[in-house]
């Protein structure tokens, strides 16, 4: 006796509404992993496509202008026993820089390179126009924009644009 008639032996009426219900089972099944699968499809592009975009922002042209201004204002960081002359008043390294990051914060729509953010932010006062002066120990003084632009000709080139190389 074979599997069919064995079923239809025991009750062959009922085999098909428990072959529908079961298939019906089965397809609501197999629809619940197509919308797994085409969320996780979903998921994945989303991924990729946000790693793409980092990727290209990491080497965008705004990330190379932020990190040379940031190398402009850890030079004056490090200035550690210089003053700051802003507006007739002296302050310390620290303060200076919390000044000029504050001052580019409020010009970010204005300041595109780190030469913007020397001309703009880092040269002189906004209030008076008077430039800022770095009173170094020794006693030299320099306008800060003589002193930006010096440390900008020393930012190191990336290695992808350094000359020579391929």
């Amino acid at each position: 006796m074979g599997v069919r008639a064995f079923i239809a032996s025991r009750g062959g009426a009922r085999v098909g509404a428990v072959r529908r219900r079961d298939l019906a089972v089965v397809a609501r099944a197999v629809a619940l992993l197509r919308c797994i699968l085409n969320s996780l499809a979903v998921v994945l592009l989303v991924g990729l496509a946000l790693a793409a975009s980092t990727a290209v922002r990491a080497a965008s042209p705004a990330d190379e202008e932020t990190a040379r201004i940031e190398y402009l204002l850890e030079g004056i960081a490090k200035l550690a026993d210089a003053q700051f002359v802003r507006n007739g008043a002296s302050y310390d390294a620290a303060a200076a820089v919390a000044h000029l990051r504050s001052k580019w914060r409020w010009a970010r729509g204005s300041v595109v390179t780190a030469e913007d953010f020397i001309a703009k932010c880092a040269s002189r006062s906004s209030v008076t126009g008077e430039p800022y002066l770095i009173r170094y120990a020794d006693g030299r003084t320099e306008t800060a924009e003589a002193y930006f632009r010096r440390r900008l000709a020393r930012y190191p080139l990336p290695a992808r644009a350094a000359p020579g190389r391929d």
